[in-house]
């Protein structure tokens, strides 16, 4: 991290979709330190700030959003997270970049731009069809490694220099993508102020993000963290891409992350028309009365439930001497075990991630070891953090149930096996 940013966050006041001042909370997590601020084993730990994750929605447009913003260099001035690692991903954006293919009017020469470009993963998709392509990201080591394999990346936030920038330089794009990435922006409205800058008079912009209604369905509660400031329903998008002199011209629910929407906008000029899938979608959540805090309280009451359970049988294990592992090391594995409060019954977590490997959990410092410490550790239990993966990690370390370890389970529903 940085030495010139100290701690420092911040409480919202208005919803940052639609300005309304209307918010009531929905969850509370509690407290917890920045999800990925993960240390390295040799590093003396020092006590690391938590802060409240709280969850409210906007009565107006039905916009969830959590009530403390971070200053974004403690959260992404040493960023890790690479898109290659996650399963399924790169496959996801090959598909993706062939359906938006289809926007493009000059296929073999039109210029990309993806903000939140990550290691260029998306970008390297629309390179293979010919594409210009540029890529803007403010984790230095991720862009520098884009740009070295030959993805042109700006490193930094996008800003409106970056904006006027790009436009001097490279021209006005015909699609813009930001992936994963507007549920992590405070300054919404000067993001897609910005957006429309460099979209030219007929591009599309299109962005993918975790979709509210599916958090709530799908119980992904491990996705709420302080990086994600913001947890949209397509009403939200509606109202603050309007706000900018955009509309939406598409959505399509998806399944990645566990419940995201793509969402496909235009200048309010264009020749695009709306798909009947804007309606259909935007009808359904009225329907459901997104707006209404109280059509949250069975939401609430079953992640309780959730936490009540695991926690009650890690504490039995822990008094009858059993020894419990935990596997994932992700950003939303910090936000588990303090909800949770489990981490005095753990002994330490292991993960696919090699980034991850040799490294302390935040606040608690669990150490971090590769998967195959399992075999060498041979906890009796292993607690799967990385919940939605949990049929790949069960047929992957069958061996580990073989020697006599369990995994244990609470989603999507509780077991031990």
């Amino acid at each position: 991290m940085s030495e010139k940013h100290e701690p420092t966050s911040k409480a919202i006041c208005a919803c940052r979709s639609c300005g309304g001042s209307d918010l009531v909370e929905v969850l509370d997590l509690g407290r917890t330190p920045i999800g990925d601020a993960y240390v390295k084993t040799q590093q003396q730990p020092q006590e690391q700030e938590t802060f409240p994750l709280r969850v409210v929605v906007c009565t107006n447009c039905s916009c969830a959003q959590i009530t403390e913003v971070i200053d974004p260099w403690l959260l992404y001035g040493a960023f890790t997270y690479k898109t290659s690692i996650s399963p399924g991903l790169t496959d996801h954006f090959e598909n993706y970049a062939e359906a938006l293919h289809r926007y493009l009017q000059d296929k073999a020469n039109s210029f990309v731009v993806d903000i939140g470009s990550n290691d260029g993963t998306l970008l390297s998709c629309f390179m293979k069809r010919n594409c210009r392509v540029l890529g803007v990201e403010p984790a230095s080591e991720i862009a520098n490694d884009a740009s070295s394999r030959g993805i042109n990346t700006i490193n930094g936030f996008f800003s409106s220099d970056i904006a006027d920038q790009i436009v001097a330089k490279y021209g006005y794009a015909d699609l813009v993508t930001s992936n994963n990435t507007m549920a992590n922006i405070d300054s919404l409205d000067q993001f897609l102020e910005h957006v429309s800058t460099i979209l030219n008079d007929n591009g599309v912009f299109c962005f993918e993000t975790g979709y509210w209604p599916a958090i709530v369905d799908n119980l992904l509660f491990d996705t709420i963290y302080h990086e994600h400031l913001t947890y949209f329903t397509l009403r939200s998008l509606d109202a603050a891409l309007k706000s900018q002199g955009l509309r939406l011209i598409d959505a399509e629910k998806i399944p990645t992350k566990g419940g995201s929407i793509r969402a496909i906008a235009a200048k309010q000029e264009s020749k695009h028309e709306a798909s009947r899938n804007v309606h259909d979608i935007l009808a359904e959540e009225i329907w459901r009365g997104l707006d209404n805090p109280d059509s949250y309280l069975p939401f609430a009451k079953r992640v309780f439930s959730i936490k009540k359970e695991f926690k009650e049988t890690l504490r039995k294990l822990h008094s009858q001497k059993k020894r419990v592992c935990g596997y994932g090391a992700s950003v939303g594995v910090t936000t588990l075990i303090y909800f949770f409060e489990v981490a005095n019954h753990l002994e330490f977590l292991v993960d696919d991630n090699l980034a991850k490997v040799g490294l302390r959990s935040p606040g608690v410092y669990l150490p971090v070891y590769g998967t195959e410490y399992l075999y060498q550790a041979k906890p009796d239990y292993a607690a799967i953090f990385a919940w939605r993966y949990h049929r790949q990690i069960r047929d992957r370390h069958n061996e580990f149930r073989n020697q006599g370890g369990k995994f244990i389970e609470f989603l999507p529903e509780f077991r031990v096996q």
